[in-house]
């Protein structure tokens, strides 16, 4: 009887939804340097991550901590092209002096191929409590430092192989925790709605 009233106890645990943080960036791209393969210059971005409060980190030094993103977690919509991570994906924040950085890194679908997105914040946005696992940054929103970029590196192009692409990034970055479920996962990526 008692191992049976232990085991429920377990299953209304595990059942019982995580606080999410949920992060959403949106602005506009400015060619700063290299090739625009993906036509992206001058056209709209939207980021939105979900990650639990209660992941640890992979990686942390005294002043950064890289996460995991599982698959689905990260959504993006660069120009005309919309995608969903399929997995591989890392969230991190650096604690500075002056400003605190948060970057997302991964492979994107072959337009964009390698992608990392580094968005300059505020200092002081995060307590050190970030080092040890996700929490919200203040003031939210923000608007990201002018410094703000992003970069994609594609393998193989007809534009430019192995050329790297950076543009700025104008615009808004917020983020929400709520109780809630984490995104499903999702089997591949996906342009536009229709798979790869």
């Amino acid at each position: 009887m008692a191992f049976a009233l232990s085991f429920i106890s377990m299953l209304a645990q595990d059942a019982t939804p995580d606080t999410t943080l949920t992060i959403t960036l949106t602005g506009t791209l400015s060619l700063i340097s290299g090739p625009d393969c993906a036509s992206v210059n001058g056209e709209p971005i939207s980021v939105t991550v979900m990650i639990s409060e209660s992941d640890t980190p992979i990686h942390s030094t005294s002043d950064s901590a890289t996460y995991d993103l599982p698959a689905g977690a990260f959504a993006a919509t660069v120009g005309a092209i919309t995608f969903t991570n399929r997995g591989d994906w890392t969230m991190s924040v650096v604690l500075g002096d002056f400003h605190d950085t948060l970057v997302f890194n991964g492979p994107s679908p072959s337009v964009l191929g390698i992608m990392n997105t580094t968005i300059t914040l505020q200092g002081g946005s995060w307590t050190s409590a970030v080092l040890l696992h996700p929490e919200p940054f203040s003031p939210s929103p923000q608007i990201p430092r002018s410094d703000s970029k992003l970069r994609y590196k594609q393998k193989v192009s007809t534009c430019c192989s192995r050329c790297t692409t950076v543009l700025g990034i104008t615009g808004s970055i917020s983020n929400d925790a709520a109780t809630s479920e984490l995104p499903t996962d999702y089997s591949s990526d996906s342009i536009d709605g229709n798979p790869l």
